[in-house]
Order: C-alpha cells, then sequence, then structure tokens
C-alpha cells in the first residue's frame, strides 16, 4: 500500500496533474506491478452515474483527484482552467462564467439559467454565485465536456463541473494545512474522520481563509479582491455490514464577507475611439456616399468597428468629461488608473454571502440492480456592492441581493451486475427553485438639499455641458434605483441510458430525457418620480410580487409603496408588478458506439443534444398582458476520441474531435414593442453559431520519478447568425448636426391604418435621420457610413400594413435596424464574428521530478499554460480584447517518508499576467473590465495523522 501511494503522490506532484491522477484507493484498480513501476494510476469517475474507470467511459472527460487540486492550491472554482484543458474560467465579482467547447456564460440574472451546470455531490446549483464555494477535503473534480443533458439534464448545456467530496472511511484519519501568501493570505483547513462502529463512519472537514485585496483603491473607497470566508461540511455514512443498505447525510456551512471584487468586480478599462474621427466643434466628416456631417460641438470619436477608421481603446472614462483635450483636441474622458489591479473608487462596498446545504443519498443493492435516491434542500443568500461610477465621485452605489431556496429529489434504479454486457439506469427528478433578485441602487444625485457639493467641486463635469446637482448620501434603507423580481421554476424530468455490448468489445449506448420546466415570473418596475421629487424603498420590507388579474395589460401599482422619506407625489403607487407564466417542455437524447481494441486502447464516437431552458424579459406584453418569455436555446454534439495507455501503461495519451451546431441562441436585441408603436430592447432567439476543435492529452512517465504532462486544444467559434440592436447616439437627436439636417418624423393620423403618402413621408425622414443609429449608441458604424451591416426592421399593424419601426430619443424619432455580428449583410456579403471567451489555442506543459532528499521525497515542478487571444465580448474585436498570454506556476514540495509531513513554496502566475475575465458596457459607452489574480507566492505545510 505504501508503495502505490508513493506511486500516487509522485504522479500528483507534477502540479499540472489534469486528466488521470488518481488517489491511492482508486490506484489499486491497477496491476500492482504496474504501479511499483511507476505506471500511470487509473481513476474512476461517475459521469455517467456508475463507477467506471476514466477511460472507459466514452466521453471527453478531465478528472482531477483531491490530492492533485491539494497539491496545486485550488481552493475554488477559479483555478481549475490551470489544470483542465480545454475549459475558461471567467469571473466578474461573485459569478464564475465558465466557457467550455464555445459555450460560455453571459446571462446570470433570476430571468434565465447558466449555460453549464455545476454540481456538488450531485447537487445542481443553480445560480453561478453558488460555484464559488470552497474546495475542502475533496474525492475528486470532474469537467464533463459537452452536453449532458440525458443523465443530468438541468441545463447542462455545455458541460458540467461537478464537485465530489471526501465519503467517511472505515478507519481514523484527520489532517491539517496551513498557508501563508502574499496580500497576507492565511488559510487553514483540515479534516477528521471517524469511524463510530463497525458500520458507521463520521467525516468533518472546514476551511478559513482571510486575505488583504490585491486591488488596490487610490481613493477613500474599499480595496478589492481580498477574503474573509468559512466553510465547514459534515457527513455521515451508515451501511450495515451485508445488508446492501449505504445512508450518507451530508450538511455544509459556507460564509463569506469582506469586500471581495465587488458585486461584479468591473473597473473602467477605457473607451473606443477612432482617432481619424476626432473632429473640433464645427469640423465635419465626409462619408463615402458624398454625404458630409458637420459637428458643431464636436466629435470626440468614439466608435465601434467603421469602415471609416480603426478603433483602439482610449484610456479614459468616457463617462465624464475634465474639460481637457485628450485625443486629436477632443475631450474623450477622465484618465483611468492603468494597472489592471489600481482602482481610484469613493465607495466602501460589501459582500455577504451564505449558503445551508443538506442531503440525503440512500443507496440499496438488490442481486442485480441499485435504487438510489438523493434528496437536497438549499438556502442561499447572497449580498454585493459595487461603485457605480467607477471613479472618486459620489455619485452611486450599486447593490444586488439574491436569495434561492431549492429543493431536489433525484430516483435512479440501475443495473449492477458489472459483468453483464446490458447496462441500464432509469430515473426520475423533481426541481423546485425560488430565486429572489433586487438591484438598487443608492444615488447621490437629484436630492434637494442644500449645501451639498456640486459635482464641479471634484473638478470633473458630469457631461458636456451639463450641470451636477446637489447630492446627498441615502441612508441604508432607502434606494431610489429599486428592481426587484421572483422566478419560481418547477420542473419534472425521466430519463433513460442502456447500453449493451457486443463481443466483450463493441458498445452501442442510447440515452434519452424528457424534461419540464413550469416557470412563474414576477417583475417590479417604477413608475417614476413625479413632481420634482425622489422615490426611495425601505430594503427591510418585504416585495408584494402579487399579480395582476389576467389579460390586465398595465403592471399592478399600489401593492408596494415608496418609503415615506420619498417627496415624489406618486410615492403610494412607486412599484407595480408585471408577471409571466409559461411551460417549457423540451427532450435530449444521447447516442454513443465505442469499441475497445485491447482493455487499454479504445475509440468512440457520440452525437447529443443539449438545451438550455427559456426565461422572461422584463418587457410587457400590453396584448397578452404578461411578460415577454424567450425560448430555450438547443445545442447538437457530434464528438470522435479515442483513449490509450501504452508503453506498460507508463504512457497515456487521449484524443477528442468535435462539432457543435447551435441553434435558437438567446441573444440581447432590439424589436417592436407588442403595441407597434414603439421599441424594446429584450433577449430573442435569434442567434446561430458553430464550433469546431481538437484536445490532445498526455501523461508520460518514463521513470517512476520523472512525469510529463502536455495537452493541445485547438477551437474554431464562431457566430454565424447573429445581430444586436442598435440605439440612438444623441447625434440628431440633440441638435448637433449641422449638416444633412435632423427633421421631424410625421406622426400616422391613424397608427393601425397609415395611408401609402405617409408612410413614404416617414420612409423619407427616417432616410435623413438614420445617422443617429449604432450600435450600443455609437457613433459610427451607422446605416449610412457601412450600410451592409444594418438590418432595417419593419412591423406589421393589425390591418396587416408593414410599416418601418421607430424609436423615439430627444424629441427625434428614428429608424430601428440590427447590427449585423454574424449573417448575411444587405448586399448579400456574409460575416463571421469571433464566440467570446473562445481562444484558437491553448497548450498546457508540466513536468515535475522527485528527489530523495532528507528522509523524504523532493519534488520540484513546473507548469505553464498558454493561451492565444480572444474576445470577451461579441460586440467587437477590440472591444475587451485579451491578447495571448501565458501563465506558470513554480513548485517545491517536500514529502517526508511516511507521508504524514509536506511543506510547500509555491508561485503561481509568474509573468504576473493581467488576464481580462469578463467585460461590459457602462454609461456613455465606457468599456468596463475584471482581471484575473496577479502574481501570488507563499509557503503552505501539513500534517496527516
Amino acid at each position: 500500500m505504501r508503495a502505490i501511494r508513493q506511486a500516487v503522490w509522485t504522479m500528483v506532484s507534477s502540479s499540472a496533474l489534469a486528466t488521470a491522477l488518481a488517489s491511492s484507493a482508486v490506484a489499486q484498480t491497477a496491476p500492482a506491478s504496474q504501479v511499483d513501476d511507476g505506471a500511470i494510476a487509473d481513476i474512476v469517475v461517475t459521469a455517467q452515474r456508475r463507477e467506471e474507470s476514466l477511460q472507459r467511459v466514452p466521453l471527453s472527460i478531465t478528472a482531477v483527484t483531491g490530492e492533485a487540486l491539494r497539491e496545486a492550491n485550488v481552493t475554488d472554482v477559479n483555478r481549475i482552467e490551470q489544470l483542465v484543458p480545454g475549459v475558461r474560467i471567467g469571473r466578474s465579482g461573485s459569478d464564475a462564467r465558465p466557457a467550455i467547447r464555445g459555450v460560455y456564460t453571459e446571462a446570470i440574472g433570476a430571468n434565465s439559467d447558466p449555460r453549464i451546470g455545476f454540481y456538488i455531490d450531485d447537487i445542481y446549483q443553480s445560480r453561478t454565485s453558488q460555484a464559488l464555494t470552497g474546495f475542502v477535503d475533496l474525492e475528486r473534480v470532474e469537467v464533463q465536456k459537452g452536453p449532458q443533458g440525458t443523465l443530468y439534464g438541468r441545463n447542462s448545456f455545455g458541460g458540467n463541473i461537478a464537485i465530489y467530496s471526501t465519503v467517511p472511511k472505515d478507519e481514523f484519519a484527520a489532517g491539517f494545512d496551513a498557508l501563508y501568501g502574499r496580500f497576507n493570505r492565511a488559510r487553514f483547513e483540515g479534516f477528521i474522520n471517524q469511524p463510530l462502529g463497525p458500520s458507521i463512519a463520521f467525516r468533518l472537514a472546514g476551511s478559513y481563509e482571510r486575505q488583504d485585496g490585491y486591488v488596490k483603491n487610490s481613493s477613500t473607497g474599499s480595496d478589492l479582491g481580498d477574503e474573509d470566508a468559512g466553510y465547514v461540511r459534515g457527513i455521515l455514512k451508515i451501511a450495515p455490514v451485508g445488508s446492501g443498505l449505504e445512508v450518507q447525510l451530508r450538511g455544509s456551512y459556507y460564509k463569506q464577507g469582506g469586500a471581495g471584487i465587488s458585486a461584479f468586480g468591473y473597473k473602467s478599462i477605457g473607451t473606443l475611439v477612432a482617432p481619424n474621427l476626432v473632429r473640433a466643434p464645427g469640423g465635419s466628416i465626409a462619408l463615402p456616399n458624398g454625404r458630409v456631417l458637420t459637428f458643431t460641438n464636436g466629435f470626440n470619436g468614439q466608435a465601434f468597428p467603421t469602415s471609416l477608421g480603426s478603433e483602439f481603446r482610449a484610456p479614459f472614462n468616457s463617462r465624464f468629461r475634465d474639460g481637457i483635450p485628450d485625443i486629436g483636441g477632443a475631450d474623450v474622458g477622465v484618465p483611468i488608473e492603468a494597472d489592471p489591479w489600481k482602482i481610484n473608487f469613493d465607495a466602501r462596498v460589501t459582500r455577504r454571502t451564505e449558503q445551508k446545504q443538506f442531503s440525503g443519498v440512500i443507496n440499496y443493492d438488490f442481486d442485480t440492480a441499485r435504487i438510489r435516491s438523493i434528496t437536497s434542500y438549499t438556502d442561499f443568500n447572497a449580498l454585493r456592492q459595487s461603485d457605480n461610477d467607477f471613479s472618486s465621485v459620489p455619485i452611486a452605489i450599486d447593490s444586488n441581493l439574491t436569495k434561492v431556496k431549492t429543493f431536489t429529489q433525484e430516483l435512479q434504479l440501475l443495473s449492477n451486475d458489472t459483468t453483464s454486457p446490458f447496462q441500464w439506469i432509469i430515473g426520475g427528478f423533481y426541481y423546485n427553485d425560488k430565486v429572489e433578485e433586487i438591484f438598487f441602487s443608492d444615488n447621490f444625485t437629484n436630492y434637494p438639499v442644500a449645501g451639498q457639493p456640486a459635482l464641479s467641486t471634484f473638478g470633473i463635469s458630469y457631461l458636456p455641458g451639463a450641470a451636477f446637482p446637489a447630492n446627498t448620501p441615502l441612508s441604508n434603507i432607502r434606494s431610489d434605483n429599486f428592481a426587484p423580481v421572483l422566478l419560481k421554476t418547477k420542473s419534472y424530468a425521466g430519463f433513460a441510458q442502456l447500453s449493451y455490448t457486443f463481443f466483450d468489445k463493441l458498445r452501442l449506448t442510447a440515452g434519452y430525457r424528457y424534461t419540464s420546466d413550469q416557470k412563474r415570473y414576477a417583475a417590479g418596475i417604477t413608475s417614476g418620480a413625479a413632481g420634482g421629487g425622489f422615490l426611495a424603498f425601505d430594503l427591510n420590507q418585504r416585495v408584494n410580487y402579487t399579480c395582476p388579474a389576467p389579460g390586465a395589460t398595465t403592471a399592478l401599482f399600489g401593492n408596494n409603496p415608496a418609503s415615506p422619506q420619498s417627496t415624489a407625489t406618486n410615492a403610494a403607487n412607486a412599484l407595480g408588478i408585471q408577471c409571466g407564466e409559461r411551460d417549457f417542455n423540451f427532450h435530449t437524447w444521447r447516442g454513443a458506439i465505442d469499441y475497445q481494441f485491447t482493455r487499454d486502447n479504445m475509440v468512440y464516437g457520440s452525437v447529443s443534444r443539449g438545451i438550455r431552458s427559456g426565461g422572461f424579459n422584463n418587457v410587457l406584453n400590453t396584448v397578452t398582458g404578461q411578460v415577454l418569455p424567450f425560448e430555450p436555446e438547443v445545442v447538437t454534439a457530434y464528438e470522435l476520441g479515442t483513449k490509450n495507455r501504452l508503453a506498460d501503461g507508463k504512457v497515456q495519451l487521449n484524443a477528442a474531435v468535435f462539432y457543435n451546431d447551435f441553434k435558437q441562441l438567446q441573444v440581447q436585441n432590439t424589436l417592436p414593442a407588442p403595441n407597434g408603436l414603439t421599441t424594446v430592447s429584450i433577449i430573442t432567439n435569434a442567434g446561430k453559431s458553430r464550433a469546431y476543435g481538437i484536445e490532445l492529452d498526455a501523461i508520460v512517465k518514463p521513470t517512476r520519478r520523472l512525469t510529463f504532462q502536455a495537452s493541445f486544444n485547438y477551437l474554431n467559434a464562431k457566430d454565424t447568425d447573429l445581430v444586436f440592436g442598435t440605439q440612438a447616439n444623441g447625434i440628431c437627436s440633440t441638435g448637433v448636426l449641422s449638416s444633412g439636417g435632423c427633421v421631424a418624423v410625421p406622426a400616422y393620423a391613424n397608427p393601425a391604418a397609415p395611408t401609402a403618402a405617409e408612410i413614404a413621408a416617414v420612409s423619407a425622414a427616417l432616410a435623413v435621420n438614420a445617422v443617429g443609429v449604432g450600435p450600443q449608441g455609437a457613433a459610427f458604424p451607422n446605416v449610412i457610413s457601412d450600410p451592409n451591416r444594418f438590418r432595417q426592421v419593419f412591423i406589421t399593424l393589425p390591418n396587416g400594413t408593414v410599416v418601418p419601426a421607430t424609436q423615439t430619443s430627444g424629441g427625434a424619432t428614428l429608424p430601428v435596424y440590427n447590427y449585423v455580428i454574424g449573417g448575411k449583410g444587405a448586399d448579400g456579403t456574409t460575416y463571421v464574428a469571433d464566440t467570446p471567451l473562445s481562444p484558437k489555442y491553448v497548450v498546457q506543459v508540466g513536468v515535475s521530478y522527485d528527489l530523495d532528499v532528507a528522509g523524504g521525497t523532493l519534488t520540484p515542478s513546473v507548469q505553464t499554460y498558454f493561451s492565444s487571444s480572444f474576445i470577451n465580448a461579441g460586440f467587437t474585436p477590440n472591444f475587451g480584447n485579451q491578447p495571448a498570454f501565458t501563465r506558470t506556476d513554480m513548485r517545491l514540495s517536500w514529502v517526508s517518508g511516511d507521508e504524514k509531513f509536506r511543506v510547500q513554496a509555491y508561485v503561481e502566475n509568474l509573468e504576473n499576467a493581467a488576464v481580462l475575465n469578463r467585460v461590459a458596457f457602462g454609461a456613455n459607452r465606457s468599456l468596463n473590465g475584471v482581471f484575473g489574480t496577479p502574481r501570488t507566492y507563499g509557503i503552505k505545510a501539513g500534517v496527516r495523522f
């Protein structure tokens, strides 16, 4: 047994670890002679809901053992990408945003579901912020790539990340680890395993971590990136000898404080500017069609990619102006902190996360079958805040409050005879989830309090020529921007998967799942302050989510009055509720074939379908009286792969090629409102994309002391039919355009039945004003400067007449266009865009070598991760572009001969690479971004009893 443990520790010490590093218990599945020779140990996974060798599962899975996680200091999901090929873990604030094979996490609100499933001990976690629960005393982590819609189902659209706790053992064991590192990071974790009798055992594990912020604040607000978190988990296992019964009862508690990296972690990273388009007051721009635009107040060059010039990310926060010329004589904005880990915020923010989770697993074995019950209850709460304006100016603090209560019940009946060629599983799943989210903002503006400083006191103008109003902080129970939503989901699913092996080599697998999601949604909308006053809301008062009567075409007001501190005349009817109900029923399936040439070599092929459930927009359909839903999105995935052990088990080589076809993608778009009189920005099923690639992974152990690990991932992910909505940019609506005119668009006398002359007049007026529409409100490109990239939106009136959709901004009526990211342009040109968070190449290389030192084993190890460039959002290549980077971890570990003591010195992200994890638009098209952690280093020590 000691030889087995030593062989496993030799492999674990590489720190790359990646695909097949096993614990000593699992290593027993390989012949002892092979293990003694330093062969690669096997690892058991449960991706198909039964215990199987990783090398025998016809799926692309990466498994990392608990020892490997411990060695690499992986304490949450964020660092998984350093160990797992082909997985990108973006993050914004408290939300993990994983990306796998062209599937990335975008929407995280209560109105939709995650795209990639996250499981803790087979328990689905419904919110992305739950994925940050600490990794403590784990058996392994499995990353299952591609849709897992048959056996998991719950929105496993792009794959799953599943973590498994170490279960109680029949022998006493205990351990403790301590770490101290950069930014005063102190982490303590430990476990104790205590048998309580011949058939009962208990295991208790926990951790506590505290760290200073690594994002330093030069103003009066909080440093960000700090940590203050504790976690405890207890597992009781009861398994009467000879009974066939096993019961596992789990309970865990997680609490997180500090500021974290704020609500979504953003800092201003600049604004897109085309220098050749910058114009001083009175300057002009000549368009290719001969039209000349003259800017009486000048133009600061803010533009997306356009035929007129190339944009770059200028280091200015464009939400503010300071009167100082920045580029070509234009005042682009206020300079930002160029250092990715420095900010200049005034707000002191907080983060409070708490989760209680309880589960029970019952297994009962018959002669040839097993029945399994998995029951869980989760209570999750999170409050996180951020500086709304990303500056030292006291404008606003944004807050997000999330409350989740989830109950799940799964029943499985599965074959239990491992010698039979026929293996099967059937089951049912029930899911009851209640999610409440409240966004609220304390705006220090528009409050008529005498003596408060104007923004000009801080040397900054809010907008060109605009006077900043008097301002004052709010008390902690008031919010003048209050947006609550409530989603209740009940889901029922039945599933089955069957496989049969012919001639002990050829196996056919087929699986099917039917899911019925019943979703009930309620969203609050404020009526707006009336009478020149302001609205404030008491955050301690529960929101009444009572829905309007069936068929009502307006939101229900009156049940949620604002705080008496409000001065607006409509405080009694400040918050209205609008609702929607929808059932989403869908089928997912999988078919696979694999052939086992030898016990160590196999090939497989599979095709599967994954579906992410639909959801709701916060937009009322005035015809149905309900908020507008959006439909599920669909992926069909094809995969061919091979898994091999060579050279007497000293070489492992796995490879896979895949193709994913995505349809009905849920994307943000601009469409006519249901009444046909205006437009709204909503999520619609308007996108298509595809992704294909190659994944290669190898482990080589030429001797028992030396371990190499390498992986290569190629991914070609493109959006092939994708449009984004546009909006007025202000050129026409503010009257700054003095050439070409801003003409009034005539109104229809009868909007339901316009005359031909009215339609012609409106079309002529829209043609003049079309320059006022661009993606995300940018001036360029637009339908005049780049006509091929815009699709005009038309609506059909109740009488069947088709007319142009319009939107009103600043008194000017403008047409509605969608900007073509991918798909056919106006002249038939085909545009294809990169899919966000999808680097084309990722290479990982690791090496370690064991030396006999001081009665133990000293292991230096290096692991390097290289990623080619990628974009973080689909609007433009230079919007949030992350250049290619390399990130290296180095470790020097010593383990005593009896394996009871170990010490490690480490450095992570040796290059100090600043990697953008997420980007988003802020006010006035300012770009905001989140960076990963900088270089860290430290020392850790551990003991085992």
